[in-house]
């Protein structure tokens, strides 16, 4: 396939979401390590995709579909893409007051998406084919049975914004009883897919499920784990994005025994080996998405400048696109820019998004603003100071540290969240003195860079620091250090005061407050995100500016909400920016 896109357009598709299923198969890349998580995801069973934002899971899921598509014909092996991002629309709608609103819809667009597909592969011929979805639906016409699911799909999403009775008990009726209690049954939902997959020969049927478990909201990833559980079985496989350590399974659910994990990690920059791996794997990302043209003969011309920026990218696509797309927009490819484009990057995505969860996790706001605090204001701090420690001859620098398992509750789960948030990763656990053994954590390369916690020698220069990273080299922390102590003292517990008299909460026991007797807020946290003003959106400036210009999109729900068509109406937005518009809106509510 000919590049379609200029290349500047191509380094701003930084999400999968923004790409075609062309441009997946011209623009994907599959490291040698990679090459077995993507056959584990095209056969049997059920895994675990584990990695961080914009590490690539995704991606490898639409390859994983994708690879499948191409070698049906032989394998008799269908994979099914399933994206779930928008579930927060659902959050703790009930239908009727009787079922999970949430639980409908993920049926439905399971069935949707399996329907789909095998339409797409002109699998579904006959009435034979067709009688388990006559039972389901009462439907003899698979065409008009597609349009109707997606209609209920979309009216679904409106029920649950809907606060008027009336106007709730007119879409109830649109969307129907008998539907609604049938897409409740996950057993017979999945009892139908087995049926049509026996009736057409497949070997076997793999979901792939995307963003499903990636909203904060622990009762709909309980209720999803425990869907994933019945659906598994027999001729259906079932893969799912996730993120570590802040997805809740619920009860029913046993992580490593109903699902395997596959860690996807691509941050090692702490051997030679490794770095050579990641400089090759980035570099044909690179070509990929430049191919012939003068931007990739000035991008590889400079080859130091470009491992710098690999390095800094902390081995995340996302994070390498976007600071490769602002040296492309600066016209200054150098060391100081790579830095500075790194360092923009750090403070206006991966900063801001962080912050930002105090406002999608109000019950562990202060946890969030504690996680940041003990990172940016202490322990960055500590790291430098090690490393200038080293002084004279400067032959290890580092980026880890430790946590003793001692350590404040708080501090630990602090340090989930800044995983999460991918301004630290996880690297195992070390022996630590008093032969115990902790948890070790790497800080963000961009962070370290930004905040010059390299040695002073190397603060123009952080590639030759970062090519004397040592694992064995940490700064230890333990549950006595009183800067510890002190962060977790400022960062206490809060809760906001009623809404009604203005009295502080005393007890996080009470459903309302026992002075005035009016019962506490419970919010969603999704209006005041639909709200927030289009500026909050991770897209390029030329875009952000191109849609500020024209003035009729305001506010994350005013490009939710409006077709495609419609936002290519603003001049220099196309096909291609519409989809990067859409897509960072939907990231942005969905966590």
């Amino acid at each position: 396939m000919q590049l379609t896109q200029d290349p500047s357009t191509a380094l701003q598709q930084a999400r999968t979401e923004d790409l075609t299923s062309e441009e997946i198969i011209e623009y994907g890349c599959v490291s040698n390590n990679e090459q077995s998580i993507l056959k584990l995801l095209c056969g049997p069973g059920c895994h675990l995709l584990e990695g961080s934002r914009g590490v690539g899971k995704s991606m490898l899921l639409r390859l994983a579909e994708l690879s499948l598509d191409e070698s049906f014909p032989v394998e008799k092996v269908v994979g099914v893409y399933v994206n779930f991002k928008t579930s927060i629309l659902l959050e703790n709608d009930r239908f009727s007051s009787e079922y999970y609103s949430f639980k409908i819809w993920v049926m439905a667009k399971i069935l949707q998406e399996f329907t789909n597909k095998l339409l797409e592969l002109g699998l579904i011929e006959g009435e034979s084919t067709l009688d388990p979805y006559n039972r389901l639906l009462n439907v003899n016409d698979i065409n008009t049975y597609g349009k109707s699911l997606d209609q209920k799909i979309i009216k679904l999403q409106k029920l649950a914004l809907t606060k008027d009775n009336e106007e709730r008990r007119i879409i109830e009726s649109e969307i129907g009883t008998d539907f609604a209690g049938t897409f409740n049954n996950v057993e017979l939902i999945t009892e139908t897919i087995r049926e049509v997959c026996n009736k057409i020969k497949l070997k076997r049927i793999v979901f792939l499920f995307d963003e499903a478990a990636h909203t904060f909201i622990p009762e709909q990833q309980k209720i999803f784990f425990e869907m994933v559980k019945l659906l598994h079985g027999d001729v259906v496989s079932i893969k799912v994005a996730v993120y570590p350590g802040v997805t809740s399974y619920g009860g029913n659910f046993e992580y490593g025994q109903d699902a395997i994990p596959i860690p996807l990690e691509r941050y090692d920059m702490y051997t030679a080996t490794s770095r050579e791996g990641l400089k090759s794997f980035f570099r044909q990302l690179l070509q990929k998405r430049l191919g012939k043209s003068p931007l990739a003969k000035t991008f590889f011309s400079k080859g130091e400048v470009l491992d710098l920026a690999i390095y800094l990218s902390n081995g995340n696509p996302r994070a390498f696109l976007h600071i490769m797309s602002k040296l492309e927009r600066d016209k200054e490819f150098s060391t100081r820019n790579a830095i500075l484009a790194t360092a923009e990057y750090v403070e206006n995505e991966l900063v801001i998004y962080h912050k930002e969860l105090s406002k999608r996790l109000p019950k562990l706001s202060n946890i969030v603003d504690l996680g940041y605090d003990v990172l940016r204001h202490y322990v960055v701090g500590e790291i430098q100071r090690k490393n200038e420690g080293k002084a004279p001859n400067f032959r290890k620098q580092t980026v880890f540290f430790t946590l003793e398992k001692e350590c404040h509750f708080r501090i630990h789960r602090a340090m989930q969240l800044l995983c999460y948030s991918g301004l630290i990763t996880k690297m195992g656990l070390v022996k630590i003195r008093d032969r115990k053994t902790a948890q070790r954590y790497a800080i963000n390369l961009g962070i370290i860079a930004t905040d010059k916690a390299f040695a002073k020698p190397f603060a123009r220069q952080p590639a030759d620091a970062i090519k004397l990273i040592s694992k064995d080299d940490y700064r230890e922390f333990y549950s006595t250090d009183q800067t510890f102590e002190e962060l977790v003292q400022v960062h206490n517990d809060s809760l906001p005061p009623c809404t009604n008299c203005g009295r502080e909460r005393e007890n996080p026991q009470h459903a309302g407050c026992p002075y005035c007797m009016v019962p506490y807020s419970k919010d969603s946290i999704l209006p005041s995100l639909l709200d927030d003003d289009i500026d909050k959106l991770a897209i390029p400036q030329i875009v952000l500016r191109s849609v500020k210009v024209d003035g009729r999109y305001k506010k994350v729900k005013d490009i939710l909400f409006t077709t495609l068509e419609q936002l290519q109406s603003v001049y220099l937005i196309g096909p291609v920016r519409s989809r990067i518009l859409r897509n960072a809106a939907e990231e942005y509510i969905s966590g």
